[in-house]
C-alpha cells in the first residue's frame, strides 16, 4: 500500500459547488482504482492525503497537478504504509464551515502548518499522525454528504 499528501492553493472560482460536483467524479474514480483518502480545504488551500496502489496514486496525482481548478502543488510526504488509513472511504472532505472545538483544532494544526511549515505544531499535515489525528477528529462520518451516501 501507497500514500501520498500534497498541498495546493485552490482557484479564486473553484467554490464549494465546483468542489461538491469535483467530489462525485473523485469518489466514482476512487471507487474503480481503488483509492481512498481525505480532502480538506481550509483557507483556500487544498490538503490531500491518498492512499492505495502506487502506480494508480501517482498516475492521480499526475493528473491532479495538471488541472487548473488548483495552483501551486507541492508534495509533502510520499511512502509506503501497511494499511488504510481511510478505510472504505473513497474520499473524506471537510471544508470547516461548520463550529465546533474539534473542526478548531484540526484548523489550528492547519493553519500552523500553512504559515510556518519549519515550525508547525505536530502532528502536520506531512506526518502520519496527522491523518490518524483528522480521521478521530471527523470520525464517525468524515463529514462529507457524498460519501456518506454513497454518491
Amino acid at each position: 500500500m501507497f500514500y501520498l499528501i500534497y498541498i495546493s492553493t485552490a482557484d479564486h472560482d473553484f467554490g464549494e459547488t465546483q468542489i461538491r460536483d469535483m467530489l462525485e467524479d473523485s469518489i466514482s474514480s476512487n471507487r474503480e482504482n481503488d483509492i481512498t483518502g481525505c480532502l480538506l480545504h481550509y483557507q483556500g488551500k487544498f490538503l490531500h492525503y491518498l492512499e492505495g496502489n502506487q502506480v494508480e496514486v501517482l498516475q492521480l496525482f499526475d493528473m491532479i497537478k495538471e488541472d487548473d481548478r488548483h495552483s501551486q502543488v507541492g508534495l509533502l510526504s510520499h511512502g509506503d504504509m501497511t494499511e488504510r488509513e481511510f478505510g472504505p472511504y473513497a474520499m473524506a472532505y471537510e471544508n470547516f464551515h461548520r463550529a465546533g472545538d474539534r473542526t478548531e483544532f484540526l484548523g489550528l494544526l492547519i493553519s500552523s502548518f500553512i504559515e510556518a511549515p519549519e515550525q508547525a505544531l505536530d502532528p502536520n499535515p506531512a506526518s502520519k499522525r496527522f491523518w490518524t489525528t483528522t480521521k478521530k477528529l471527523l470520525d464517525p462520518k468524515f463529514r462529507s454528504d457524498l460519501v456518506q451516501s454513497g454518491k
